[in-house]
């Protein structure tokens, strides 16, 4: 189902006039769902190798409480996807914006770009945002690695989040009273960090914790970071139920869908995470994040470099912006 008119933003027009993103489309979800969902088309640059997937293109998400808002985020994120992508006109060497915890030194589009011709290893979109200014997109870029990092670490069982307090719990209300319906639960953790950012992370499961999907986010503010991280949990399950109502054999599935699908099944290990961390004070509001700073905690956290680039592809009407540790 396609949206209505008036609800793409107008500087999404030129993107999709031009066939570089699709309009924005809204899987069919069950009655009282209790948040929207779109879906975007990206287009595959002349050149640019497709991903490793029946679609043969990328897909980007966006969820909202209107579906206006789930729209905009999706066409948002199919811009920075679009970004991304290899093109033939794409510079061959970038230069970072900011370089902390190791020297200066310009990156080959190789290695920055997906689906790059002879790239070596994976590259992904990990630490890739879009944003309204250059600024917000490098602010984003730098919350998307310490998300990964703060992931990674609690999935290793190392304990860094505390459970939210009762009245963040309000963000996410909606879907965790939808789930009961469906006896399904949903497990949160929280940090809110002093540098001037909150993570959340959320796990949807069966009521004896098992089928269990997970979400994260991280942002200027934590009750937003908390239902991003739900959305996505609960998005997650719902494409592992449509997977299962096709009667999927996980051999047809490659990389990342296969892993997330077998843990879903049980078929590997899902992790314990650790027990919430009881913070003694909480910070009331957030300071307004510094992106030099956030670069400096990522480099310290890591011990390892922290480069981010600016990927912008002004035809499409944002701002893009990868950071990269290493």
């Amino acid at each position: 189902m396609t949206i209505g008119p008036g609800v793409i933003e107008p500087r999404f027009a030129s993107a999709i006039s031009h066939r570089l993103l699709s309009e924005p489309m809204f899987p069919p979800m069950s009655e009282g769902f209790p948040f929207q969902i779109a879906t975007v088309a990206v287009a595959l640059p002349s050149g640019c190798r497709p991903p490793d997937n029946a679609l043969r293109h990328r897909i980007a998400t966006g969820f909202g409480e209107s579906r206006s808002e789930a729209a905009t985020k999706a066409l948002a994120e199919g811009a920075e996807r679009y970004a991304l992508q290899f093109r033939h006109d794409m510079p061959a060497w970038f230069s970072p914006l900011i370089t902390v915890g190791g020297p200066v030194e310009d990156a080959p589009a190789h290695d920055l770009a997906l689906g790059a011709p002879g790239a070596k290893g994976a590259v992904t979109s990990v630490g890739a945002a879009s944003g309204d200014s250059l600024e917000s997109a490098m602010l984003r870029a730098v919350l998307e690695q310490l998300e990964h990092l703060h992931f990674e670490r609690l999935e290793q069982g190392i304990p860094e989040l505390d459970d939210p307090e009762p009245q963040q719990l309000e963000d996410v209300k909606s879907i965790s009273t939808w789930l009961e319906g469906q006896l399904r639960r949903l497990d949160l953790r929280l940090g809110v960090f002093a540098e001037g950012y909150a993570m959340a992370a959320a796990r949807c499961s069966d009521l004896d914790g098992g089928r269990a999907t997970a979400g994260s986010a991280a942002g200027c503010e934590a009750g937003q970071a908390l239902r991003h991280a739900a959305e996505e949990a609960v998005f997650h399950w719902r494409n592992m139920v449509a997977l299962e109502n096709r009667g999927i054999d996980v051999r047809d599935l490659t990389g990342a869908d296969q892993a997330h699908f077998r843990r879903y099944r049980g078929a590997s290990r899902a992790s314990l995470w650790p027990e919430p961390v009881k913070i003694a004070q909480r910070l009331a509001v957030l300071p307004l994040p510094d992106v030099g700073a956030l670069m400096s905690v990522l480099a310290q956290q890591t011990g390892r470099r922290a480069r981010i680039f600016d990927m912008t592809f002004p035809p499409l009407g944002v701002f893009t912006a990868k950071c990269v540790v290493g």
